[in-house]
């Protein structure tokens, strides 16, 4: 009775288990992306104002955009939204002046412009055919001191 019982409750645990595996899985598709992607819309104008209201949700769907890009734009949507968060997280740590933090992150990121404009172009393009988004101005313009 005993053994009967230690089976039972084992197959219990191993189906719960692989039911909370299942559900923990992100599902990879152009749907999810878009979906995070119309989240993240008008993330250069946040990062223009840098209000923390705006920017945070904007970013947050920016990072989650990476978990559900389908492969064929996985790569560009990575490389943007971890520039991006990279900036935020920049600016959010620095003391003081929130425009001059960006200016200097922006300036500590410029061996990157040429990579992120690429992905941010990729994206763009990617989200207009994709989805209807314009993400125009998704990448910060970096201006060289």
């Amino acid at each position: 009775m005993r053994i009967a019982l230690v089976v039972v409750v084992v197959a219990l645990l191993a189906g719960g288990l692989g039911l909370f595996v299942r559900s923990r899985q992100v599902e990879r598709s152009a749907e999810a992306l878009c979906e995070k992607l119309a989240q993240a819309q008008d993330l250069d104008q946040s990062l223009t104002t840098l209000d923390p209201a705006t920017l945070d949700p904007r970013v947050d769907a920016l990072r989650g955009a990476k978990a559900v890009a389908p492969a064929d734009i996985r790569s560009s949507v990575t490389t943007l939204a971890d520039f991006v968060s990279g900036l935020a997280h920049d600016v959010d740590a620095a003391p003081g002046d929130r425009p001059t933090a960006l200016a200097d992150a922006l300036v500590a990121r410029q061996d990157q412009v040429d990579a992120v404009t690429a992905a941010g172009n990729e994206v763009t393009v990617w989200a207009q055919a994709n989805c209807g988004l314009t993400l125009a101005g998704t990448t910060p313009t970096i201006a060289t001191p």
